[in-house]
């Protein structure tokens, strides 16, 4: 084996390398990965399949293995686990084995026919099986409004959103529709273009083209899904309604007189009248002076039937006393008188 001087021979080193090999422990690599449902990911599915992924170079002992989820221990020979080719299967024995949580996925052993020891594997994923609710709305559900311009604000959100296992809510998949006496309407653009930095949904309905009549009723219907994973099931998709009522307006003008001076008190007047939100009517309010020249046409906007105390041509009119008449589809339906001072 050993040449003169104490030289190992190639011979010898061949056979050393045969008995290392005889008895060394075979090395391979071992390790685990979730990827069904993946890390960290959101299902909805109450009766999810798990799959691991087992990388390895030498054959796997399967009673090796020792695998825990919710805090139960499951063996090689449970029914729930299985093996197929390098994934290890885990099968819920009931369709609602899971409810919303997070789920931790704990593999405390696995052996190879080597006797390499892959360590501890710890997975997380979450279970979200709640669809989205509305947390409050104004007006509230059989609410009366006597308000010309209605307002309405939609609190949307994913259930238990201040949970870790909450998906969050998916607002592509939002669809709001107000539906009066006079047709339904989509309303979903415009009110995803406001909302606010609390998440809260708002909705001008007469400025998002909403039709109503007096003593109209108007029901606002809401669909909206959460954002899990769809691959297997899901999403969790919420359909709810309101209804609120709104009363007739009478002929009026909300400040009289009016002191257009800039400083933020009484400087403009809105005027109220039947049916002012019936957006499918042309509509304008026309102001006269006291010798019959008209000195204005205001338009409805957001906010109503506005009058600042200005001319058409955006200059201060002269104090006194000016005639409105509110002209819908050609028609005078309501009259009155306002006064402007210093």
């Amino acid at each position: 084996m050993f040449q003169k001087g104490g030289v190992m021979s190639l011979k010898g080193l061949v056979f050393l390398a045969i008995i290392l090999l005889i008895t060394l422990p075979a090395y391979s690599q071992l390790s685990a990965t979730l990827f069904d449902p993946p890390e960290s990911s959101y299902t909805a599915c109450t009766d999810q399949t798990i799959k691991i992924l087992i990388t390895h170079t030498l054959d796997i002992v399967p009673d090796s293995l020792v695998f825990r989820i919710g805090g139960r221990v499951y063996r090689w020979g449970d029914p729930e686990l299985s093996l197929s080719y390098d994934t290890l299967i885990f099968t819920p024995s009931r369709t609602d084995f899971f409810s919303s949580g997070v789920v931790t996925i704990i593999i405390d052993s696995i052996l190879d026919v080597g006797g390499n020891y892959s360590g501890v594997d710890t997975f997380v994923f979450f279970v979200d099986t709640d669809p989205p609710i509305i947390r409050g709305s104004s007006p509230g559900n059989g609410s009366i409004v006597g308000s010309p311009v209605i307002r309405i604000t939609i609190a949307l959100r994913d259930a238990y959103d201040d949970q870790p296992f909450a998906s969050g809510l998916d607002m592509s998949s939002v669809n709001i529709t107000l539906t009066t006496s006079l047709g339904t309407y989509d309303v979903t653009s415009y009110a995803l273009s406001h909302v606010d930095s609390a998440g809260d949904i708002h909705i001008n309905a007469l400025e998002a083209g909403v039709a109503m009549r007096d003593e109209d009723s108007v029901t606002v219907t809401v669909t909206a899904s959460d954002n899990v994973d769809t691959s297997h099931c899901g999403p969790n998709t919420l359909s709810a309604q309101f209804t609120f009522y709104v009363t007739s307006v009478q002929c009026r003008v909300t400040r009289n007189p009016i002191t257009p001076n800039g400083d933020g008190l009484n400087d403009v007047t809105s005027f109220e009248f039947s049916n002012i939100r019936n957006t499918t009517k042309n509509i304008e309010v026309l102001i006269y002076d006291r010798i019959e020249r008209l000195v204005r046409t205001v338009k409805g906007s957001a906010e109503g039937f506005i009058w600042d105390g200005m001319d058409e041509n955006g200059n201060p009119v002269p104090q006194g006393f000016y005639i409105y008449v509110v002209i819908v589809d050609g028609d005078a339906v309501c009259s009155g008188t306002i006064s402007v001072a210093k």
